[in-house]
């Protein structure tokens, strides 16, 4: 009996590559279809009309976590860093029941900003962070 000592052939190496990348994209679409997290969501799926409205939504948290900052932290110091419930700010019932979110407010060289993050239905706002929301 001979052996064959040289390994693998060509053909056999890139069978096993197209193999392995075929299980790759497999897992891809998987992850996607079950949205276990590995394929980040986007907000493709959200209808225009809708969309429209999560981001008049997403204004609206902003402007109120604008007016919340400049009652509770007008004395922030820089660098300071805080987050607000939607719950906690002065935004519509219709916002409160169909929404998650925060609002993120922050110090940087004395000024503050502000950013709404929310997720409602499909549609996410960008940067998200679903452990932030109580």
């Amino acid at each position: 009996m001979k052996l064959n000592n040289r390994g693998w052939g060509l053909g056999m190496f890139l069978a096993f590559i197209f193999i392995f990348f075929l299980a790759i994209i497999m897992i891809i679409v998987v992850s996607r279809q079950y949205e276990f997290g590995l394929v980040e969501n986007t907000n493709n799926e959200v209808n225009p009309n809708e969309k429209v409205k999560y981001v008049n939504y997403e204004k609206s948290v902003k402007d109120a976590s604008a007016i919340y900052a400049a009652k509770k932290y007008s004395d922030m110091s820089d660098g300071e860093t805080f987050y607000v419930s939607i719950n906690n700010l002065n935004v519509s019932s219709a916002i409160k029941n169909n929404c998650d979110g925060y609002s993120k407010i922050t110090k940087s060289e004395g000024v503050i900003s502000h950013s709404a993050y929310i997720r409602c239905g499909s549609y996410i706002t960008s940067g998200y962070n679903s452990s932030i929301v109580e």
